[in-house]
């Protein structure tokens, strides 16, 4: 494994569970090179790259919809390095269903 490979692989996690009402996803990546991409699988429109931050550690921010199905689904998505410059690494995100149970009314009294 070269060393940019060990930069771009070394994810502190490798996936996230998020709530079905949706929400952000940062994923934080250590390296301290530029020219690396990130690519959500096209099948997975609910999940949106919003920004990279730069820092000495670099954080990829997602911003995930509200999933209005009742079944769990996942998406994953690629953070690759420059062409020809190591081996691409994979960030699952899971994101659970929308409960089939309504929430309990609450009432004031």
């Amino acid at each position: 494994m070269t060393d940019l490979q060990q930069r771009v692989s070394s994810l502190v996690r490798r996936a996230a569970k998020v709530p079905a009402a949706g929400g952000t996803v940062e994923v934080p990546v250590t390296t301290n090179i530029s020219g690396w991409g990130v690519m959500v699988d096209p099948g997975n429109l609910w999940i949106k790259h919003v920004e990279t931050k730069a820092v000495r550690t670099e954080t990829l921010v997602f911003s995930v919809e509200a999933n209005t199905s009742t079944e769990e689904r996942s998406g994953k998505v690629i953070i690759m390095p420059p062409m020809g410059m190591g081996m691409p690494a994979t960030y699952v995100i899971v994101q659970e269903g929308m409960s089939e149970t309504p929430p309990p009314v609450v009432s004031g009294g």
